[in-house]
């Protein structure tokens, strides 16, 4: 099944023809960014409001794989809308106005209405958002070389929200290495959910002759997402230390 990021690099190499670097330099992104949301699928609702203004993509495409991946003109775009949310004349006239303002002033006023609804959004959430403590062991899972795992890890307690998505997190660790870039670099906070077991293409915590890596789990190996770092080969009594979850940052 195609994902949004399968869908992002059949755009940009098999249709646009372009390199990741060009296309990312047309957005003023970093080619990096582009690489990165090309492996994890995860792109902000403004680049991909960007995306589809200046390369004129079907969003609905883009988002979920359905209907045309181009978009003809502003007036399809516009009727499609009107038929979408049924919209009245006068709402019609706004949306037009819209598209026959320049690319920069457009791009300010979705980021106008962006900060707007996230504020309100924040606001509304406030009062009902819950927290939680776990444990974070400090520059133990390597993404390099291997980190040796002591019993005395210095350690400290984090807070991190009570949602459903971090249920079945225990504790955090950090990131030493470089070998799971781009998607996790040297520094960065995982949040982690112990198990023992995890599916081939998921991405862990594993003990490798007493020393702990984040890798992807492959094959009979522990996969690194940096080319310039060698994979793992793993045996019968390499461990899993738990699945993780999520890169984590403290605000």
């Amino acid at each position: 099944m195609q994902t949004i990021n399968d869908r992002l690099g059949f755009l940009i190499e098999d249709h646009l023809k372009m390199t990741k670097t060009a296309f990312a330099k047309s957005l003023k992104v970093s080619q990096q960014y582009i690489s990165k949301l090309i492996k994890t699928g995860n792109p902000s609702n403004i680049l991909i409001d960007d995306i589809c203004e200046k390369y004129n993509v079907n969003e609905e495409w883009l988002r979920t794989g359905r209907g045309e991946m181009f978009l003809k003109t502003p007036e399809t775009l516009i009727e499609q809308l009107q038929q979408k949310y049924n919209m009245s004349d006068f709402e019609v006239r706004i949306f037009e106005k819209y598209f026959s303002l320049s690319e920069e002033k457009r791009k300010f006023f979705r980021e106008f209405i962006y900060d707007i609804v996230a504020e309100e959004q924040a606001n509304e959430s406030a009062a009902e958002f819950k927290t939680r403590f776990i444990q974070y062991y400090q520059r133990l899972a390597s993404a390099g070389t291997g980190e040796v795992i002591f019993n005395d890890l210095p350690d400290d307690r984090i807070e991190i929200p009570d949602i459903p998505e971090y249920r079945r997190v225990a504790y955090a660790i950090s990131v030493n290495g470089r070998s799971m870039e781009p998607l996790y670099e040297d520094g960065d906070m995982l949040l982690v959910e112990p198990t023992c077991s995890i599916d081939i293409g998921e991405i862990g915590i594993f003990n490798v002759d007493g020393k702990a890596y984040v890798k992807k789990l492959g094959v009979r190996e522990l996969i690194s997402l940096n080319k310039e770092y060698e994979n793992i080969p793993i045996t019968s009594e390499s461990i899993c230390m738990g699945r993780v979850i999520d890169k984590y940052n403290i605000r």
